[in-house]
């Protein structure tokens, strides 16, 4: 039977080695079971007696077949944000205080691994919003989001006028102290 995943990547909380016991035992795990594990860089430090390669997180879309990230929402979020291009699944291990976005537990590990991994689990999909703002005809920043996206006045004491657009099509014109677009998830 052929396995549905074969390149792992994992992404740790950045700069954080209270990661350090279940990067390891995760890692160790997929070792022993023959994956291709590929940690993120800034989190490959953390990863005791297992042999693994790192790479940039910017690489894990080109290839990985499925993204663990290891911490709480806001590394879920930076996850999701790197490899949004790939449709690749990500699962998210809760290392963080509380969790909304992160579904497996590390007192559950490797069995609820194991049954992802097997094939055994439910794709949720989660709407993403793609935003950009547009200043004078340029784009001046763009960005993915899972939850929502927030614009709103930076340094000016004034408001600021938005004229809001989706798919190129004319929502509305207002003048406020911002705007937030959120997902049913946000």
């Amino acid at each position: 039977m052929e396995r549905p995943f074969n390149t792992i990547g994992i992404i740790g909380k950045p700069s954080d080695s209270s990661i350090a016991e279940t990067l390891t035992r995760i890692c160790a795990y997929l070792v022993a079971q023959n994956y291709r594990v590929l940690v993120a860089k800034n989190s490959a430090a953390f990863v005791f007696g297992v042999e693994i390669e790192s790479c940039n997180v910017t690489e894990f879309g080109e290839r990985c077949d499925v993204v663990i990230a290891l911490g709480g929402d806001g590394t879920f979020l930076a996850a999701a944000r790197a490899i949004v291009a790939y449709d690749i699944p990500l699962i998210g291990v809760n290392l963080g205080r509380l969790g909304f976005l992160v579904d497996v537990s590390p007192s559950t590990l490797p069995e609820t691994l194991a049954q992802i991994l097997a094939g055994h689990y439910t794709e949720e999909q989660r709407y993403l919003l793609r935003a950009k703002i547009i200043r004078d005809g340029q784009v001046i920043h763009e960005e993915t989001a899972v939850n929502e996206v927030a614009i709103l006045r930076w340094i000016t004491p004034s408001m600021i006028e938005i004229i809001t657009k989706i798919d190129g099509l004319f929502l509305n014109s207002q003048r406020s102290d911002g705007l937030i677009i959120a997902t049913p998830r946000g």
